[in-house]
């Protein structure tokens, strides 16, 4: 048998070279059949990579018909919060859902949607019905985007997270906001009511 092996020695690697060749150039042309195109890895347990999650969780409360916390896949937006609450119910302010709420925004994860009631209902400076005789303090609960970036140190981010937060039992709440703090607080603190 080795004397069978070492005569065709040269035939056999040769054999083998050309197999490796072909191997070689059957990959290669593979890789390049390949470019351009998106590789998408997914894995097959359960869990996410690097904590980002495929869905989200947002409170929709106020004026919808099934008010409570709901999970969303990531890209939905405020309308489809509205559907999964069951829609608005008839003392909803729609004016002010028209007025400050963008339907076709993306949902954000913890984020919370409140919908004011008719009786909670800005009037047409946009301050609150309690608030109509006090001109110079913003509501946190009732006034518009506009109205919160107005105040000093507040932006349209933290205006916009203002509204999220929405209701608030106290002025004091604002400060569970991650960014207002006692400094920001101080400040507006004789500007703002509920």
């Amino acid at each position: 048998m080795n004397s069978i092996l070492e005569k065709n020695k040269p035939l056999i690697l040769l054999f083998l070279s050309l197999a490796a060749l072909f191997m070689g150039v059957i990959v290669l042309l593979k890789i390049r059949s390949l470019e351009g195109q998106e590789i998408v890895i997914e894995k097959c347990s359960g869990e996410q990579d690097n904590g980002t999650e495929a869905t989200i969780k947002v409170d929709v409360q106020g004026e919808v018909k099934n008010p409570g916390v709901y999970e969303f896949e990531k890209g939905a937006n405020i309308q489809e919060a509205f559907e999964r609450a069951g829609g608005l119910t008839k003392k909803a302010d729609t004016k002010y859902v028209d007025k400050n709420l963008n339907r076709a925004e993306l949902l954000i994860d913890q984020q919370k949607i409140f919908i004011p009631s008719l009786s909670e209902e800005s009037n047409a400076s946009g301050l609150s019905k309690e608030m109509s005789g006090n001109p110079d303090k913003i509501s946190l609960n009732n006034a518009t985007l506009e109205q919160l970036d107005s105040l000093p140190g507040i932006g349209p981010s933290y205006a916009q997270k203002i509204i999220d937060g929405r209701p608030y039992k106290t002025i004091e709440d604002i400060k569970e906001i991650k960014g207002i703090g006692d400094s920001t607080f101080g400040k507006i603190k004789d500007k703002i009511s509920l």
